[in-house]
């Protein structure tokens, strides 16, 4: 689904703003789909959080998940897509450089939330977690 919405449906955005604007393809024209990211973000990981901690049916964390999921699709897709029509001539640097960031991104995450998660509790843990995603994508 995030694939869909950050793919398909960014090209299909960027392609009929292409034909409205006299065919004047402008990278930031990709960034409209991103509007729905921090909303995906907050949403899947608060619900998430408040959720498992409270012990609700199991249906409802996995749509959750699914719907972290998709905003993680649709990210980093769209900040790819982004990057890439903006600087074409740095395509290698800029997929490496992604890559990076991801890894050292999520290393850090594995190694620094468990502590964390014992310090304050998982629910509030990922409501912090939340706020820091939601200020991250909205600036």
């Amino acid at each position: 689904m995030g694939v869909f919405i950050g793919g398909a449906l960014a090209d299909w955005l960027l392609i009929r703003m292409f034909r409205k604007s006299d065919e004047i393809q402008e990278p930031e024209n990709r960034l409209w789909v991103y509007l729905l990211v921090p909303l995906l973000a907050a949403t899947g990981c608060l619900l998430y959080s408040v959720g498992a901690s409270t012990g609700v049916y199991w249906v409802l964390p996995c749509i959750r998940l699914f719907l972290i999921g998709v905003y993680t699709n649709v990210c980093l897709l769209i900040a790819l897509g982004y990057a890439l029509d903006s600087y074409p001539e740095l395509e290698d640097e800029i997929v490496r450089l992604s890559n990076f960031i991801r890894n050292v991104g999520g290393g850090a995450l594995t190694f620094c939330i468990q502590p964390w998660i014992n310090a304050s509790g998982p629910r509030n843990t990922f409501i912090y977690l939340v706020v820091i995603i939601f200020v991250v994508q909205v600036t």
